[in-house]
């Protein structure tokens, strides 16, 4: 026998809210505050911004990196990073992420990459 109160006739199930109005929530003022911030770092970023836009060039970019962060090393040096884990590989040695940051420094360094502006990041680990 089912338990519990017996469902009225018509049921129309949870009836809807009858607030007329909303409270604030948290997500709204973060929004609010966080176009505030933006705004103003771009008040202070103008005399960057606007010598950016000055040029054709880079006026379609949407973001706008200082020099020197996005130092890659060259192609070679990638293929001789990837031939050097896959012999490692074939002798049956594990290459961890540390080895290969490791090895990818000292290509840089070989290639005359100042080590201050190249770093490896955190998904530098490729699937050879």
């Amino acid at each position: 026998m089912p338990q519990g109160r017996k469902r009225a006739p018509g049921g129309g199930g949870r009836q809807s809210s009858n607030y007329q109005r909303e409270v604030e929530t948290y997500q709204k003022r973060l929004e609010r505050e966080n176009k505030r911030k933006r705004i103003y770092e771009w008040l202070k970023d103008r005399e960057r911004i606007e010598s950016v836009c000055s040029s054709s060039v880079k006026a379609g970019l949407n973001v706008i990196r200082k020099v020197g962060t996005a130092t890659t090393i060259y192609t070679a040096g990638e293929e001789a990073l990837k031939e050097w884990a896959l012999s490692l590989r074939e002798e049956g040695v594990p290459v961890s992420r540390l080895m290969l940051q490791l090895k990818a420094q000292a290509i840089a360094e070989d290639e005359g990459l100042a080590l201050g502006f190249f770093v490896v990041a955190g998904n530098g680990k490729l699937d050879f």
